[in-house]
């Protein structure tokens, strides 16, 4: 049966403390262990005999040397399937989370931050989410991963150089710098297109969904509205169910948002051009 957490080490004289340890790691919330034995001479078959008839211990005997980098190269192999994460530690090594949260649980919540920048896999059911993680999920779906990788979103970078943007307009400053270099004006410009574009879909295809539909609260909807235009694949398990209509506007909501942005971003980069003149400067209200 796959779990969730597992550790792999090698071991040798080690049967003093090597039920304590699994035990520790248990209660930290490690399903199984992968021990390999390397010629030890004390009774560690006694200290794990416990956990050997219950399963929660793989043992393997190894009496190769040298045998540490051999024995998790064979513990990949061989059980790299049985677990969705393998610590790879000694046994004089003690693994825990410093506020006290059960090991499983941090990695949960590791896994569903990093895969909301595109990765796509779920660590939990996220029909379950509260509205405030939704809340946060989102923020974090439109966001999305760096500007040259192939995650979606408007970018780390474009949401990063809007908030300077802010904070030098909420000082007075007339320019915008980041470490000592200042940020042009097309180029925070560009960052102000590829946002307010990505909202104005996000907030289409969300109008969209409740439109095409009679049963979606407007948190799913916008969830899988942003899911969509960040090409991360998430969905709190209401895509299945939705009309035809509205997965063919999903679909569509992922390609411009695959490509649109791109193609945007870079239209614009690339569309530079220099008027020989200048419009009289007008000053309107503003908030």
């Amino acid at each position: 049966m796959r779990c969730m957490l597992a550790i792999c080490a090698v071991f040798k004289d080690e049967a003093a403390y090597l039920r304590e340890w699994v035990e520790f790691h248990q209660l930290m919330g490690v399903e199984r262990f992968y021990l390999y034995n390397n010629n030890s001479s004390d009774r560690y078959l006694d200290a794990l005999q416990p956990h050997l008839a219950s399963g929660s211990v793989v043992l393997h005997e190894w009496p190769q040397h040298p045998a540490q980098l051999q024995a998790y190269e064979h513990c990949l192999k061989t059980h790299g399937n049985e677990a969705d994460w393998i610590a790879f530690i000694d046994v004089d090594e003690f693994l825990f989370s410093p506020n006290a949260k059960l090991l499983p649980d941090v990695l949960a919540a590791f896994t569903q931050d990093v895969m909301t920048r595109s990765g796509g896999f779920n660590s939990i059911n996220l029909g379950d989410m509260n509205t405030e993680t939704i809340a946060v999920t989102n923020a974090m779906m439109f966001i999305g991963g760096g500007s040259a990788s192939t995650a979606g979103g408007i970018r780390v970078t474009t949401f990063l150089l809007l908030a300077f943007v802010i904070w030098a307009e909420l000082r007075g400053e007339p320019d915008v710098t980041i470490r000592n270099r200042r940020i042009a004006d097309e180029t925070q410009r560009q960052a102000v297109t590829v946002a307010l574009l990505g909202v104005a879909l996000v907030a289409m295809g969300t109008l969209a969904l409740i439109t095409l539909t009679d049963h979606v609260p407007f948190d799913r909807a916008l969830f899988e509205a942003t899911s969509a235009f960040a090409t991360v694949g998430l969905s709190t398990g209401i895509t299945p169910t939705l009309p035809p209509s509205a997965q063919i506007m999903l679909s569509i909501l992922m390609y411009v948002g695959r490509v649109g942005t791109i193609a945007v971003g870079t239209a614009i980069a690339l569309n530079t051009r220099r008027r020989q003149y200048r419009y009289p400067e007008e000053r309107p209200l503003v908030g």
